[in-house]
């Protein structure tokens, strides 16, 4: 027997310390069940939704290493406004720009006030428009965090080409572009 047959029973099931791959089990589970389905598009699909949940534990992971105990949509609300810079920007704008409903970001907003890292002023006539702005605190944790985020991206596709990221950019553009086209029209 050559070595790569070492791992295998006679039923091509493996042996051993092999890890179960449940994303391919579930897809093949699927096309038992559905056999007008695609399995390679099924797989694909929860691959990806797999891959997303993977990587936003790691990345909670990543900023509880820093002292940031709090969910990835409070950090996304941060960052944002981190970039806003000492302007800041309307409620309404990081709702959108974080793609949030206006009542979470109001949520998010009200318990990184509650922190002391968020400063929210009504502004226009009617005072409908709400500005937020990080305060001194919540610019020194994300001069913090802001640096780390980046690192960790770099380290996620570490293990891929420069080829082969601009590739998975392109096909995860295409497929979001069509994801919106299916639940907007």
């Amino acid at each position: 027997m050559n070595s790569s047959q070492n791992n295998f029973t006679g039923a091509g099931r493996p042996r051993g310390r092999m890890k179960r791959d449940a994303v391919r089990e579930t897809a093949e589970l699927y096309a038992a069940n559905v056999p007008s389905i695609e399995v390679a598009v099924l797989e694909a699909s929860l691959r990806l939704v797999a891959a997303d949940a993977d990587a936003l534990a790691a990345f909670s992971r990543c900023l509880a290493d820093l002292g940031f105990n709090r969910s990835p949509g409070r950090f996304a609300a941060l960052r944002n406004l981190y970039f806003a810079g000492t302007e800041g920007i309307t409620a309404n704008e990081l709702s959108r720009q974080i793609k949030v409903t206006a009542s979470n970001v109001s949520y998010l907003l009200q318990a990184l006030e509650e922190e002391g890292l968020v400063q929210r002023t009504s502004d226009g006539p009617d005072k409908r428009f709400t500005h937020v702005t990080l305060t001194e605190q919540g610019q020194t944790l994300c001069a913090k965090l802001v640096p780390a985020a980046a690192r960790f991206s770099s380290e996620l596709f570490s293990g891929l080409s420069r080829q082969e990221v601009d590739d998975l950019r392109n096909l995860l553009k295409r497929v979001q572009d069509q994801a919106r086209s299916l639940h907007l029209d």
